[in-house]
């Protein structure tokens, strides 16, 4: 298969093909889901410092 040629003799494009803009969309959506995922799962299991511990004294 070839692209059609135009009066200059220079190939017309066919455009971006489905499996790209397919592929573009999957990705999105993985890149959407996994920021989701650390944004609900980033208070779980986290332990802030004890507020002692800010105010020990230097030596």
């Amino acid at each position: 298969m070839h692209d059609v040629v135009d009066y200059r003799n220079i190939p017309i494009s066919t455009g971006i093909p489905p499996v790209i803009y397919i592929s573009a969309i999957v990705g999105l959506i993985m890149i959407a889901t996994i920021v989701s995922m650390v944004f609900v799962t980033s208070s779980s299991n986290h332990r802030w410092p004890n507020s002692a511990t800010l105010t020990e004294p230097l030596k």
